[in-house]
């Protein structure tokens, strides 16, 4: 069994990819940094991320995927199921090795599980747009705290922006650990220390 370890970023994902073709040995699991490995790993390969590696295999991707399925790709990633990395990476090989691309051959299992994440984790981030709510801090800063079931809050920070264009606010996964801030102006990526989140 062939096992790639890498940091859990999209770009990582990416990298993993360009490392297969590279190397002509293709994962049998996909292992996040800090995860157990596999019982019977044969062989376990470390992926660098590699800014380079993945937009060239991003661009390869987005030239055979239309707009729709792109956004699938990127959203589906955010589900942070253990499982589903190995399945949007055998998507993702499959749309290089495609002439046409397969986000429509739906007899095939990964462009099934593919497309259910997306829904998943879209209908997550329409949740927290209809649930978020505001308070106002003493500073005046509004506040939103939530702890969604996918990793959505970088979906909804654009909404709030464009929402409330005029107000300071912080949007925080409680779940995750970080939030959004937004001043007015620019949003900032922010997270809490560990002895404040309990």
């Amino acid at each position: 069994m062939v096992t790639f370890v890498y940091d859990g970023t999209f770009e990582g994902l990416l990298t993993a990819i360009f490392d297969a073709y590279f190397r002509r040995s293709f994962p049998d699991e996909l292992v996040r940094i800090g995860e157990v490995l596999p019982m019977f790993s044969d062989e376990v390969h470390d992926v660098v991320t590699d800014d380079a590696k993945s937009s060239r295999v991003w661009n390869a991707v987005t030239k055979k995927l239309s707009k729709g399925a792109v956004s699938a790709v990127t959203t589906s990633f955010l589900c942070e199921v253990k499982e589903y990395d190995i399945t949007l990476f055998r998507f993702l090989c499959k749309t290089i090795n495609s002439p046409a691309g397969i986000e429509t051959d739906f007899s095939d299992q990964d462009v099934i599980e593919v497309l259910k994440m997306y829904r998943r984790v879209n209908g997550e981030a329409h949740r927290v747009l209809q649930f978020m709510r505001l308070q106002k801090a003493a500073d005046g800063t509004y506040f939103g705290l939530m702890e969604p079931i996918y990793n959505v809050m970088p979906m909804a920070v654009s909404h709030f922006v464009d929402r409330f264009s005029t107000m300071s606010f912080l949007l925080y996964d409680k779940r995750r650990g970080f939030g959004f801030y937004y001043d007015g102006n620019n949003v900032t990526r922010v997270t809490m220390p560990d002895t404040l989140q309990h």
